[in-house]
């Protein structure tokens, strides 16, 4: 069945009731998301027994190794083009992810220790 949000269509809800027209199914027009959840739940409940299946949680994200050697890049000073200024600027921005990243993770092994200090 056909479900609309403020007249757009969004999701393929069956309805408990069927209603048809004309051999159709009549779109139910749904004003708010927590209705399209009661939806989605009542399609759940419909089979009780039937298993659902729960994604498990996604893995750390890690960033990428970085590259051996970056050739012909500028920094940001006077001389650069807007390409390279582009380039310098990813660059710039992976490395400040990857020692954010490396911060967060000694952060991490330093209250692991702690916790094992204190317990034992």
């Amino acid at each position: 069945m056909e479900v609309r949000v403020g007249g757009k269509s969004y999701t393929k809800i069956k309805d408990t009731a069927k209603r048809y027209d004309e051999g159709k199914e009549k779109p139910v027009i749904i004003s708010k998301t927590s209705e399209i959840q009661r939806k989605k739940l009542e399609h759940l409940m419909k089979n009780i027994h039937k298993p659902v299946n729960i994604p498990n949680r996604p893995k750390e994200w890690k960033p990428p190794n970085p590259k051996e050697f970056v050739h012909n890049v500028m920094g940001s000073s006077a001389g650069a083009g807007s390409g390279e200024f582009h380039v310098y600027r990813a660059i710039r921005k992976r490395t400040i992810q990857r020692e954010e990243y490396l911060d967060n993770q000694k952060r991490k092994k330093y209250r692991l220790r702690l916790c094992v200090d204190t317990t034992a």
